[in-house]
């Protein structure tokens, strides 16, 4: 026998996520199969402690899923794309919870809307609840991949070289095991897998995915936000975070001189811009100390200088390139880049015939987390038994703090170290543990089937 939800199509989930509702059916007499619930009122907030999965069940759960959260990497480590061209991939993913939520006994409704920035997912399991935020990334990066991996990528000059390929599959990994009903969510949920996290700034398109989403309309509804990155120079199994400042502004700023130049038998006539573009990295060494004072985290590193072209012509043109990673404030960020094109220029200005053009290109914006969700998910995954660290403060970047400017949430990393092929983030040999993902799909779920109001802030 089956019973109907309250649920129909003739209620839908919310606007703006219209595109390609679907209706299931729901709770059989199976309550095995299902977990046991409240028969009159199954998804009820009364029912929360009585409905709150057991963590040996949610720990069997991903371990149920973990074939194929590992097939569904190796698809796509196989398969990279490149930011904002990862049409595959997105078409992928809907297929898989496409098929998992036709072919399981799924208890609730979902929409899903394919936006511009990516492809979100609705389970909606009772409209008393809130609606929490889970998100992957799935852009590639234009490395060869050089691991000899057997699902080494075919797509030759692009790799996974940051383990996208593993967030997307951790995070399906969970849906289906939510699907299946081996763990009964205490929160409806959007799953968010997003497009072009990586090199913000950069062709095609220079917003991030997450820029986009979050001005798509993503976070509508949605009380709390959590993203997971997996780290392989990280012990492996370790979950990291720290509430407050994680990562940093993530900016570039380009440099363009332009002088008379000449021959180099004539030194004293004109400029060179090579002279200029020194003095400019040799001013710039301890400008942050002198404008912000010593307590301000701040790396402004010269990364490209291009000029010349050949030993007897003193150039009349040179680009120069800056990373810029502070943890500013956006009004201070803003201020910070006045001050540096205004140092820049008056160090051009002394030249004779010279000037710049100062181009300041903004990328992801400090990740800052709230410190409560720090201290929640840090019991939650303790209490799990899992081993959880303060993660140090980093000058990486990622669009995930789009989300949390506007939303309450937290960042988290699982350490997944591999000894037997320790390659870096962003280099040829990049390959985590595969095996931490299992604990990444149990993040998730322990996410589903928990409150903040289980534990005492």
């Amino acid at each position: 026998m089956v019973r109907c939800s309250r649920f129909g199509p003739e209620q839908p989930i919310s606007a703006g996520s219209q595109i390609g509702f679907l209706h299931f059916l729901l709770i059989t007499e199976d309550e095995v199969r299902l977990g046991a619930r409240n028969a009159e009122s199954p998804f009820s907030q009364e029912g929360n402690t009585a409905m709150k999965t057991s963590q040996n069940k949610i720990l069997k759960a991903a371990g149920a899923v973990m074939s194929y959260t590992v097939g569904i990497r190796n698809y796509i480590h196989k398969h990279p794309e490149l930011r904002w061209t990862e049409d595959r991939t997105l078409s992928y993913i809907k297929e898989r919870f496409l098929n998992m939520t036709s072919s399981e006994q799924f208890a609730g409704a979902v929409s899903f809307k394919e936006a511009e920035g990516g492809l979100w997912i609705d389970f909606i399991f009772d409209p008393d609840f809130d609606q929490i935020l889970f998100r992957a990334d799935v852009d590639a990066l234009p490395i060869q991949e050089e691991t000899g991996l057997t699902f080494a990528s075919w797509n030759p000059g692009v790799s996974h070289a940051c383990g996208h390929d593993m967030h997307t599959a951790m995070l399906l990994g969970a849906m289906r095991a939510i699907a299946s009903g081996a763990v009964q969510p205490v929160h409806n949920l959007r799953f968010v897998f997003q497009r072009a996290e990586e090199n913000p700034g950069s062709a095609p398109r220079p917003e991030s995915g997450g820029k986009v989403l979050v001005e798509e309309g993503v976070l509508e509804g949605i009380s709390h936000v959590y993203g997971l990155h997996i780290r392989a120079d990280k012990p492996a199994g370790v979950f990291m975070s720290r509430g407050g400042p994680m990562m940093a502004n993530s900016d570039r700023l380009k440099v363009e001189i332009f002088c008379t130049g000449g021959h180099v038998k004539d030194p004293h006539i004109g400029s060179n811009t090579i002279d200029i573009g020194v003095r400019i990295c040799q001013e710039l060494e301890g400008f942050a100390l002198r404008t912000l004072g010593p307590n301000e985290p701040v790396s402004l590193v010269p990364a490209i200088f291009q000029s010349g072209t050949a030993s007897n012509i003193r150039p009349n043109r040179a680009e120069l390139w800056f990373a810029v990673r502070n943890m500013l404030s956006e009004g201070a960020r803003r201020a910070f880049h006045c001050e540096l094109r205004d140092r820049i220029e008056y160090i051009v200005g002394g030249y004779k015939g010279a000037h710049s053009t100062v181009t300041y290109v903004y990328g992801h914006p400090a990740l800052i987390n709230e410190e409560r969700s720090f201290r929640y998910v840090s019991s939650l995954l303790s209490e799990a038994t899992y081993s959880v660290t303060e993660a140090e403060r980093s000058f990486g970047g990622e669009d995930f703090a789009y989300y949390l400017q506007k939303v309450p949430g937290s960042f988290w990393y699982i350490g997944a170290e591999n000894p037997d092929m320790p390659g870096g983030h962003h280099t040829a040999t990049f390959n985590p543990r595969e095996e931490e993902m299992e604990k990444g799909v149990a993040f998730w779920l322990l996410l589903a089937t928990s409150t903040p109001s289980h534990f005492p802030f």
